[in-house]
């Protein structure tokens, strides 16, 4: 983190990119600020909490921080959970949640 500049503490690097592929202060590059800002503050432990803060005040990379032991383990478990529930889904049910995944024209 970086000083803010009215001396009132720290702050994240907005200014730093996140994702190589999303331009700074872009809608996905706010939206990814935003989502690793909500993971910093429901981390359940000091590690993870630092991890997601390394990232947004670019010390680290994103690419560092899903390589690491934590993340993969989180990422496992809810691929698992996941999978589960499209498991217990009917056809329909599945059918309607791949098109949110589609392009909107694709819909």
């Amino acid at each position: 983190m970086t000083q803010d500049s009215r001396g009132s503490g720290p702050r994240d690097a907005d200014d730093q990119p996140i994702f190589g592929s999303f331009a700074v202060g872009s809608e996905q590059d706010r939206k990814a600020r935003e989502a690793l800002r909500q993971l910093r503050e429901t981390a359940q432990d000091d590690s993870m909490r630092r991890s997601v803060e390394s990232v947004l005040n670019g010390r680290t990379t994103i690419q560092q921080l899903f390589d690491s032991p934590e993340i993969k383990a989180r990422m496992t478990a809810l691929n698992e959970r996941v999978q589960d529930e499209v498991r217990q889904m009917t056809p329909e049910q599945r059918a309607e949640m791949m098109k949110r995944f589609r392009p909107a024209e694709e819909r």
